[in-house]
């Protein structure tokens, strides 16, 4: 799932800054859908593009859970 996804990048600490429903993508069907994540091993059904505009940062983990949580609620309040 997409919130699985952006913990993940947190935890990278990662932030995406411009995640909107259309940058969260379905893989093509080739052999690179089935990469799984080098971090959890997990396999995601999609794709989060366009990091132009992220930031990493060292910022504590609770801080980066609260931008991230602010990101996705906007995100599907506008689905």
């Amino acid at each position: 799932n997409v919130r699985d996804a952006v913990n993940e990048l947190a935890t990278l600490h990662v932030i995406h800054q411009d995640l909107r429903k259309f940058k969260i993508r379905k893989p093509a069907s080739d052999a690179s859908s089935s990469l799984s994540s080098p971090y959890t091993g997990k396999t995601y059904n999609f794709r989060i593009i366009d990091f132009d505009d992220c930031s990493i940062t060292g910022a504590p983990r609770k801080r980066l859970d609260t931008e991230h949580r602010c990101q996705l609620t906007q995100l599907f309040l506008n689905i």
